[in-house]
Formats: structure tokens, sequence, C-alpha cells
């Protein structure tokens, strides 16, 4: 395997490796105005290449402006500015990208609180600039084509955020996505039409959770008042039950709700399945490392994690991570909990108690089911710190922890090992800047031999790549290293393919906290794309 040393200073690339070797990935620095809120990587013009739609803000408090700007991609890269740029309506309230027209490419599609609405390839964003691919936008005002007039859950937008929301999906992968408008006591089923807007498809019941909050005055606060704030459950597009279709569910903290898909592609007004759920909490992706309970005086608590078919019997399974500081915030116990659907017809598709209980040699941080040997069942990869005193005044003398990720890779029988098949140890510095530090930690394929490979920070300098081997699962060194400035915040990291070169490319977006210190200076409003090098 292949050892590679670049690294990116100031906006100029260099790189120290073997001789006929090159550096992994070529940069290209896009830069907004303002502060960058996330993007959205589509393929907007159909060309083979996933372009950026990046959201962004300009303004400060009380006075926002909400934004988007469009890169598109080339086979040089990306540019530097935006071609595209438009102020979002006033009336958006979230946003996604997909085909929903039966014109010429994807469109950016948002909803408002009274239906769908979209930007599109025949619809300018602003003028077009001299390097716009084509075909060229015409003048528009950015407050986008009405598709659908649907009232939706979305009444109030926000003046400095735009959320985005997966409301475009392709269900049944016949290439005609579905638009998901939430209501209050339903939601509306869309789907793309051949001679115009999507048309009416039925709805399913869906209930909302409410979320309502008193507000007390005293002598801490100024007046009184309360929240009042509806959520949607957790979505998820899978086979439920095994019969080669495509199911729409509804997550909830006590239930599961799945909607069949039917031979004629439709659903079922009402869930044809409702599974009891006995957790504490649904993983909404927004934290990596759970120290502790941190809502409510329990001290213990479970969080599902994953729900999806793990061993391949057609019926789906659910990993929860068990988090227990009986003993002390230096005695934090956790354990890995895997419960495997069976086939009942009533609510009892899980058991009562886990069918499987893992434990690691510290506290397990996060759990990610991918399937690593590639036998088509789900391999567990468990991260773990050693959390006691001692660990803790080490870290603070070194600024380093040791981060242990066991494997276990599922046996044939269908089940995991009592120890992990594989274990390890990847030692990551700490930031005491007083800032969220949290490493990258991505699953891909990084050189393009099929095999998962892992992309990690080894400080906030550096990108280090383990490739994935049938033999040694992973070596105990890194087979990749690349010198970049890394946010603070390692889920502002993320790794996917952008072309078809079969090779993982990596997104990086810097925020306000990052441009504190180090060489570059600058950082707000940068979005940096690294594209993976040919070998």
């Amino acid at each position: 395997m292949r050892r590679i040393l670049a690294a990116v200073l100031c906006g100029s690339t260099f790189f120290s490796s073997p001789a006929h070797s090159a550096p992994p990935f070529r940069v290209h620095d896009l830069r907004v105005d303002g502060d960058v809120g996330y993007y959205l990587a589509e393929d907007l013009n159909e060309d083979g290449l996933r372009d950026l739609t990046v959201f962004h803000t300009k303004g400060e408090a009380g006075h926002t402006e909400r934004w988007l700007s469009i890169f598109h991609q080339t086979a040089a890269g990306f540019p530097s500015g935006p071609q595209r740029s438009l102020r979002v309506a006033p009336r958006a309230v979230v946003l996604d990208v997909g085909d929903v027209l039966p014109s010429h490419g994807k469109e950016i599609a948002f909803l408002a609180r009274d239906g769908l609405y979209a930007y599109t390839l025949e619809q300018n964003l602003s003028p077009p600039l001299s390097h716009s691919p084509s075909p060229p936008f015409r003048a528009g005002t950015g407050e986008g084509v009405k598709l659908l007039d649907a009232p939706s859950i979305f009444q109030v937008p926000s003046p400095s955020y735009l959320a985005a929301f997966d409301f475009i999906l392709d269900l049944n992968d016949d290439g005609a996505p579905e638009v998901l408008i939430p209501q209050v006591d339903r939601c509306l089923l869309y789907t793309k039409s051949a001679e115009g807007p999507p048309r009416f498809a039925g709805e399913i019941d869906l209930g909302l959770v409410p979320s309502v909050r008193g507000l007390p005055a005293g002598k801490e606060a100024v007046g009184f008042g309360v929240h009042v704030g509806l959520n949607t459950p957790r979505f998820l597009s899978l086979d439920f039950n095994g019969d080669k279709r495509t199911d729409l569910l509804a997550v909830y903290t006590d239930s599961l709700c799945a909607f069949f898909q039917k031979p004629d592609h439709t659903f079922s007004g009402s869930p044809d399945q409702v599974v009891d759920l006995r957790f504490d909490r649904i993983a909404t992706g927004t934290e990596t490392v759970r120290a502790a309970p941190d809502d409510d005086d329990r001290d213990e608590r479970t969080v599902v994690t994953k729900i999806l078919d793990l061993n391949g019997d057609g019926w789906i399974d659910l990993v929860a991570l068990n988090t227990s500081n009986k003993k002390g915030v230096f005695n934090l116990e956790t354990q890995v909990q895997v419960y495997y659907g069976r086939k009942t017809g009533d609510r009892n598709l899980f058991p009562k108690s886990p069918d499987q209980t893992l434990k690691g040699s510290g506290v397990q941080v996060l759990t990610d089911a991918v399937d690593f040997d590639g036998d088509g069942k789900m391999d567990l990869f468990v991260p773990a710190v050693k959390f006691g005193l001692t660990q803790f005044i080490r870290m603070l003398l070194s600024r380093t922890i040791d981060v242990e990720v066991d494997f276990y890779f599922m046996g044939k029988e269908g089940r995991y090992p009592a120890s992990p098949s594989h274990r390890r140890s990847i030692p990551i510095q700490v930031d005491f800047k007083g800032h969220n530090s949290q490493p990258v930690y991505e699953v891909t394929d990084l050189n393009g031999d099929g095999r998962l490979d892992i992309l990690t920070s080894a400080d906030t300098t550096e990108l280090e790549g383990f490739y994935g081997d049938p033999v040694r699962i992973f070596g105990k060194r890194p087979d990749l290293y690349f010198r970049v400035k890394l946010p603070r915040n390692g889920q502002r990291v993320r790794a996917m393919p952008l072309n078809a070169d079969g090779r993982a490319d990596v997104v990086i977006v810097y925020e306000r906290q990052d441009e504190e210190e180090g060489e570059e200076k600058n950082m707000r409003g940068m979005v940096r794309v690294l594209l993976s090098s040919a070998p």
C-alpha cells in the first residue's frame, strides 16, 4: 500500500511522497459571502458530476439575509466563486433538491405554508456569468415557481435559517421521485408527472410530535411566555417486510409506524404495522459523543442508533447504545444492544430484552453498521474511549486521547461475536479552546478498490486514511496522509463521491470559530472541496 504525504497551506498545495506518486486530492476553495450553513450535493444539470448548492447567510443578528449559491462542477473541478446566487424567497421554510419536473435537470425546491415551490433550469437564480454551463438561466427574482397548492405544517419561516429536509425521494426506484408534504395529522404524497407538476398519489396518517414548554417569569427572566413547536417523526425508506419493495417508516421514541408499498407502488392510508419501541431517544446525528444523560435526572439512557436489516433475513433490526453514569461521571458504562426483528404481525417486532449485548474496553461513543467484508451482512464499527480519572489527567497533559475502534463481523449464523473480531487504536489530539471539538470519522472507499476504508483526523491539521484489506482488515498505520486545516467540528467534514472515478471526495465546511488561529485566515464563508486524484 502506498503512503502519501501532502499539505495545503495558504491556498497552495505541495506534497512529499515516493517517486511517481501523486497527492491524493486536488484542492478547490469555494467562497460565498457570510456564513455557510450547509450544502446539498446533487447533479443539477445531469452531466454526471455532482454540483454543490450552498446555503449561507449574510448580515448580523436581526438583519440576516438568506442566500443560495450554486457551484457547478466541470471536468476541471469547481470554480472559486458561485455561478449562480439568489436571495431565498421570504416564504421558504425547508429546502431539498430533486427531479420533480419533466424538464431537464433537477430542481431546487422548497416548501412553504401554502405549497411546493421550485427554482428550475428555465428560471434564473441570478444573471448568468460568462463561465456558466449550458443551458443558461433566464433572469428571475428568486421567488421560485409555485408547483403545488398544498398547505403544510411549515407555517412560519425563520428569518435567519432555511432547514434542509429530504422531502423528495424515489420510494419505488422507478426514476419518478415522490414528494412528501407533512400536515398536522397526515402526510400528502405526490409523484413526478410526465406532463407537468407532481400529481397527487395519496396520503398517509402521520402524527406530529408536539413540544410545549412554559417560559415563566422570575428574577432571572425578562417577562413570560411559552414555547410551542411541532416535530415530524424520523423518516426511513427501506424494505421493512422483505418483499423487495421500499416501504416508508415513521420512527417515534415510543413506536415505529410502517407503511408497506403495494405492488402498484401506492401506500395504505393507515400504518400496515405499528411496532412498540421502549427507548429514551432516537439518534438525530447532532452529537457524535454522549458522555452521559443530560436533559433530566436519570442516570441511564438508551438511544436508538440504527434501524436496518443487519443479518439479511428480510426483517429490520435495531441497534441501541445504552449509557449509564450510576457509578459517577468518571466511571461511565456503555453497551451496544442489538435487537433482531422477527415476523410476528403484531406490535412486538423486537424482543423486550436485547438479543445481544456488546461491551467494549471503554466508553462506546457511537455505533455504525456497514458491510466491511462484503458478505451482504452488516458489521458493527464501535469506537470507544477509556474515560476514567487517570485517563482524564493524561489527556490534559498530553492533549491526546486514544480511541479504540472495535469491529464486530457478523458470523454465518447471523450473530455477532461476544468479543471484537478486530481492534484498532487511533490517537487523536484534543482541542482545549473552549469550542466543540469532534474528530473526523467517515467510512467510504478512498482508493477505488471496491472495499470500505476509514477516513479520520489525527489532529486539526491532518486527515488520515486506513485502507480496507481482506486479510488484515485495516493496517496499524495510516495508508494516506493529507495535511489540511480541519474545522473543530469534525461533522463538518464529509466524504462522498462527487464524480464517477470510484473514489471518495471530501467536502469541508468552515465556521467562524475556525478563524481564530492557524496559518490560514478568512475561513468564514469557505467550502473546501478535496477532489480525489487519479491513482
